[in-house]
């Protein structure tokens, strides 16, 4: 699994891991060196296209009974690809992504597990432990405390929350650059 930027960038900046250039990098390679890692890649894409079809066919072998009924058409299931709204810009410590890396950081200071939230719609999953062994506890949004909210997209952002038993949090920068958080709640009736 791959780090968030902004898990990158607080590792970074609390000393827990270091960023070094690699030179050699840099150098272009010999024709010798790049038949050579050419080589190498058709190996183990060979390799592993030959196990990705062992591991298959005994796959299907033990669903047999399962697939050969449902093979009618009208039980096709079709991708749909999809677009992440949130911003993915790899700056995180600049500019939009300040108040996202600042959240970041705070919850992490504060003992809590983050992951990124994308598939619920929000920045960030915050769990109270190992998000192996617990539910997420809050869904986290960062906004610009002068951007104007949009009344449906705050609806919207809490039902969701609700829908999968989540606390709806709003994070943001106060006047003094500190991390604020509000959340929102749903009642059943208000009187």
């Amino acid at each position: 699994m791959a780090l968030m930027p902004e898990e990158a960038a607080l590792l970074v900046a609390k000393s827990l891991c270091a960023l070094y250039e690699l030179p050699n990098l840099a150098k272009i390679p010999s024709e010798v060196q790049k038949k050579h890692v050419k080589e190498l890649e058709q190996q183990i894409l060979e390799e592993q296209t030959e196990t990705l079809k062992k591991r298959k066919i005994e796959q299907m072998m033990q669903k047999i009974d399962i697939i050969l009924p449902g093979l009618s058409p009208a039980h096709a299931l079709v991708h749909i690809p999809t677009e992440d709204f949130l911003d993915t810009d790899p700056g995180v410590q600049t500019g939009d992504n300040a108040i996202k890396y600042a959240v970041f950081t705070d919850l992490w200071e504060r003992g809590y597990h983050i992951t990124s939230g994308s598939k619920f719609g929000c920045h960030y999953l915050v769990y109270p432990g190992d998000p192996v062994k617990f539910h997420a506890t809050y869904m986290v949004r960062c906004v610009k405390k002068e951007k104007l909210f949009n009344p449906t997209a705050i609806v919207a952002f809490g039902r969701l929350a609700v829908g999968v038993n989540k606390l709806a949090v709003l994070a943001y920068l106060n006047s003094r650059e500190k991390v604020e958080y509000q959340t929102l709640q749903w009642h059943d009736s208000i009187h």
